[in-house]
């Protein structure tokens, strides 16, 4: 999985995980602060066999503002085009079986 996140403002707000499908928390990025205003790219190896449950937060709850984004890659697919979100989370479901 890529996953591919461009700060808005408030690069310290934002946070995500990785879940399975029965809630087990597999990858959890909260202990590194993002900076404001950088790109990131985060790559993992996951296994394709399994289904996995992308989640994005923002401590705040007003979500990444433009021109801030993220999107999603899973095994060279474009799962979650790029763009902004509004709230306190957002979740993708990675598609299972995706080789």
């Amino acid at each position: 999985m890529k996953l591919i996140l461009h700060t808005d403002n408030y690069g310290y707000e934002t946070s995500w995980l990785i879940e399975d499908v029965d809630s087990e928390e597999l990858y959890n990025q909260s202990s590194t602060t993002y900076s404001s205003n950088q790109l990131y790219i985060e790559e993992l190896c996951l296994d394709p066999a399994t289904c996995y449950i992308f989640t994005i937060l923002d401590s705040y709850g007003d979500g990444i503002i433009s021109p801030g984004y993220y999107e999603i890659y899973y095994n060279d697919n474009l799962i979650r085009p790029a763009s902004a979100f509004a709230g306190s989370s957002e979740s993708t479901t990675l598609p299972c079986g995706l080789n």
